[in-house]
């Protein structure tokens, strides 16, 4: 199959994915965009470049999901996704991974525009503890806030909640890893 394989079938965004599906080398976490630079699966720079230049990291999931950066400042971020019929579960509320993924991305830019907004810095999530408490419908906009609530040079606290017409719908603490400098 050689080193494309059946790997080449993903959309563009997700070409990266064949460097952690089927490496040619190991890469230690804290080391993923050097290697991954030099593996040849992306320049260097190419991801904070994409969340600076579109407003978010380029992902194949959140493209999937649909959802957006619609805000972001000094350790804080805002994302929304309008709620469809592909978010729900069986019992036609929006599923609760759709939740924990519009929480971890809100805590997670928070944490990675602890410099500057326009320069955001890599992170990759450590741990994610996810509280549910209401629930959304079909239609609805579902709105994460995310903040930064400490850490240091290696290591980031965030928080985020998702909400809907004012109502908490569900709220997370996480702690993320940089990457890189």
């Amino acid at each position: 199959m050689g080193r494309e394989g059946q790997f080449s079938r993903f959309p563009p965004p997700m070409q990266g994915l064949k460097a952690y599906l089927a490496p040619k080398e190991s890469c230690p976490l804290e080391k993923l965009m050097t290697c991954a630079a030099r593996l040849g699966i992306v320049p260097p720079g190419i991801w904070e470049r994409r969340m600076t230049e579109i407003g978010r990291a380029h992902s194949g999931f959140a493209d999937l999901l649909g959802y957006k950066l619609t805000e972001r400042g000094l350790g804080t971020a805002e994302m929304s996704l309008k709620v469809g019929p592909q978010h729900l579960n069986r019992a036609s509320i929006p599923h609760g991974g759709v939740l924990a993924t519009l929480l971890d991305s809100a805590a997670g830019f928070a944490a990675a525009f602890v410099d500057d907004p326009n320069q955001p810095r890599a992170v990759v999530t450590l741990s994610l503890n996810v509280l549910f408490i209401g629930q959304a419908q079909l239609g609805d906009t579902l709105i994460a806030r995310g903040k930064r609530i400490g850490g240091g040079k290696s290591i980031a606290f965030a928080e985020a909640e998702v909400t809907s017409d004012g109502r908490t719908i569900a709220r997370a603490e996480g702690t993320f890893k940089y990457l890189g400098k």
